[in-house]
């Protein structure tokens, strides 16, 4: 079994475009679908550019962009293993929508937004199918397919959850 999986992220603007370089770069499947149809062409012709604190972690990463017209396309293919919405808070619902079908059975949603969004997935996809996450990243959307962190890299707090409940288990670094 291969450790490539499937990822499918709705917005490929600060945020997703910084997951979305990142995991592919990691060796990930990473499809982005984005709305604003200058910025997937950007992204198409020239892949995501990640601009970083230090040169040496600046990148480019050639990165699949479909509009969300393009998004039906996605019913040929096999089923993506994980989603992201990555979308102002206001587009969430049919954000999560869209990225519900494609995913496999197994698939899971999680919110990579400001704000706690994760009601409105599970809403749509159920509580057993969204997970939420806390990222210590803090991209800016640059023009057109380029991202850059405004922020040092710090390992983020781990949080451990159950049914009764989350936990701190270790604080910003």
């Amino acid at each position: 079994m291969s450790d490539t999986r499937r990822v499918l992220i709705a917005g490929a603007g600060a945020v997703g475009g910084y997951i979305g370089a990142h995991l592919a770069r990691a060796g990930h499947a990473v499809t982005l679908i984005d709305p604003w149809w200058e910025n997937v062409a950007a992204i198409r012709a020239r892949g995501l550019s990640i601009t970083a604190i230090t040169a040496e972690e600046a990148f480019t990463q050639p990165v699949r962009a479909l509009g969300v017209g393009d998004a039906q396309s996605l019913v040929r293919e096999a089923p993506f293993d994980y989603a992201f919405v990555a979308m102002k808070s206001y587009d969430t619902r049919w954000a999560a929508e869209l990225v519900l079908p494609y995913l496999g059975p197994d698939g899971v949603i999680a919110s990579a937004q400001n704000g706690i969004n994760d009601p409105t997935i599970a809403a749509v996809a159920g509580p057993e199918r969204t997970v939420g996450i806390v990222s210590g990243a803090a991209p800016s959307r640059g023009w057109r397919g380029r991202n850059r962190p405004t922020t040092r890299r710090r390992r983020p707090p781990s949080f451990r959850c159950s049914p009764s409940g989350c936990r701190r288990t270790r604080s910003w670094r």
